[in-house]
């Protein structure tokens, strides 16, 4: 966690970051979640964490953002 808020300083507050990054996964984890997509659904459409856990919220995005980069760069290049 440490490297990705150093590598994104720019956008992650690397203390901050680790901090909502521990609570998360222990509160995702009670409610059951276990893909990007549930952690996605339970930032944003069911409640509204994405508030209460900005950095995760940015990171995710980060995420889910380079997937569909990288396979836009495989498909259509």
């Amino acid at each position: 966690m440490a490297a990705a808020a150093t590598l994104y300083s720019s956008d992650l507050q690397s203390v901050a970051f680790s901090d909502e990054m521990v609570q998360f996964v222990d509160f995702a984890k009670s409610r059951g979640c276990s893909t990007s997509a549930d952690l996605t659904t339970l930032l944003y459409a069911r409640t509204d964490l994405h508030s209460t856990f900005p950095n995760v919220s940015t990171a995710l995005r980060m995420f889910m953002f380079m997937a569909v980069f990288c396979l836009k760069l495989l498909f259509f290049i």
